[in-house]
């Protein structure tokens, strides 16, 4: 993609200028260039899919100790967080919800689609609470944290970001992929122009 709009533009300057790459990668350049705005280090971790679900598990002994025969698996954990920050993440963090407290609106996700985790769902809540503390104290993200960092970032801060200010044009290819979060990132950029 990058190449294909390279040759489109015919001055070389500008060529230098594109930013490039998934909404993941360039959440990642922003923070890492901005992560004292978002009390983070700017060589914070990112957790990969199998270090978020240690943390996970780490979360839940911290929580309750040894669950239940019953009790969600951390990997499931991991997806019900998941789901529930992609469908939900921009509701709390439009009402100014703090990092901590955020939990998706997970009780509406459970009693909609997994009405069977019901009784846990304090619990859970709990575990997820426990699992943004202990991403924070450590000074990682996993990649839902790249994404909703970023977009507080930029909720945030965007009149104090000379970046923000310097883009003229965003193009997104495979539009019709772009979750309902992600689509969130354009209107927090001073840009009227989407490709």
């Amino acid at each position: 993609m990058t190449q294909r709009v390279g040759k489109a533009i015919n001055n070389s300057t500008d060529k230098n200028k594109i930013i490039h790459g998934t909404f993941h990668s360039v959440g990642n350049r922003f923070l890492r260039q901005h992560a004292k705005l978002m009390d983070y280090k700017n060589n914070f971790s990112i957790l990969d899919t199998s270090d978020s679900k240690d943390m996970i598990k780490a979360a839940i002994a911290e929580t309750m100790g040894k669950p239940g025969k019953f009790f969600p698996k951390a990997a499931v954990l991991q997806n019900l967080f998941s789901l529930a920050f992609n469908r939900n993440g921009i509701q709390d963090m439009i009402l100014t919800v703090p990092y901590h407290k955020r939990n998706f609106h997970l009780d509406q996700l459970i009693f909609s689609d997994y009405p069977h985790f019901e009784e846990y769902l304090e619990t859970i809540i709990k575990v997820l609470a426990t699992y943004r503390k202990k991403k924070k104290r450590g000074q990682v993200m996993d990649f839902d944290d790249l994404l909703e960092n970023w977009l507080e970032l930029l909720v945030v801060n965007r009149e104090e970001l000379p970046l923000c200010r310097q883009i003229k044009y965003i193009l997104v290819d495979e539009y019709q992929d772009t979750t309902r979060f992600k689509l969130r990132f354009y209107y927090y950029y001073p840009v009227n122009k989407i490709i």
